[in-house]
């Protein structure tokens, strides 16, 4: 988990520009890691729908209230 947190790091942009690809953002980079066992990892339908619903998995956790402490109704 370490050196996966280290990796990620990196990213300065957790989302792609409009009008961007997805590639090299975390999300695409997560689901690459995830595919890899079952055969997966390259393929640009598991990647792209991965990482969309990651997104939307997070968005909906509201991270943002939860990393910082507050509560939610």
């Amino acid at each position: 988990m370490a050196a996966r947190s280290r990796e990620y790091a990196e990213f300065r942009q957790w989302v792609p520009a409009e009008n961007a690809g997805a590639q090299g953002t975390p999300h695409w980079e997560a689901a690459k890691h995830v595919g890899e066992p079952i055969g997966l990892n390259t393929h640009p339908a598991f990647l792209l729908q991965f990482g969309t619903r990651l997104l939307e998995k997070l968005n909906g956790a509201l991270v943002g209230d939860l990393l910082v402490g507050r509560e939610t109704s």
